[in-house]
């Protein structure tokens, strides 16, 4: 072996160790996050049901209310399918899933939809609250 190889061989064995470590540090952060991504798609499930119910109601017309009821039911299914799939994430893929990636990807496109339909409606500023505290803990 010649001076540079063995030069080399200990920082590669510390980056493959960083890097092993990291991966599982990483899924273990997004297990945490991901009960945090159900917990705060059940807060906005249950809060679009009182601006549904609301009297007099929040949203303009019937229309309008079932855009966001379907958009927002999107959403709460696609958080709740990446909080399933980081759930199963087995310990011995280094890659997150590709499920995970789709459900990830569904809810923020749906958060983002969402905000273009409640956008300035009154009494949504705590919903739109729920919404961003979502998205940053989906990643987006």
């Amino acid at each position: 072996m010649n001076r540079q190889t063995r030069r080399l061989v200990p920082v590669l064995l510390v980056l493959a160790l960083v890097s092993a470590s990291c991966a599982g540090t990483i899924r273990d952060r997004m297990r945490t996050s991901a009960l945090m991504v159900g917990e705060a798609a059940l807060d906005i499930d249950k809060m679009e049901q009182q601006i549904a119910r609301a009297n007099p109601p929040i949203y303009k017309s019937p229309e309008q209310a079932k855009q966001a009821n379907t958009v927002l039911l999107r959403m709460l299914e696609a958080a709740r399918a990446y909080e399933r799939g980081v759930k199963a994430w087995p310990a011995d893929m280094p890659d997150m899933p590709q499920n995970i990636w789709e459900a990830q990807s569904i809810a923020l496109k749906a958060i983002a939809e969402a905000e273009h339909i409640l956008a300035g409606l009154p009494g949504t500023e705590e919903l739109f609250k729920l919404l961003t505290k979502l998205r940053g803990y989906l990643g987006g």
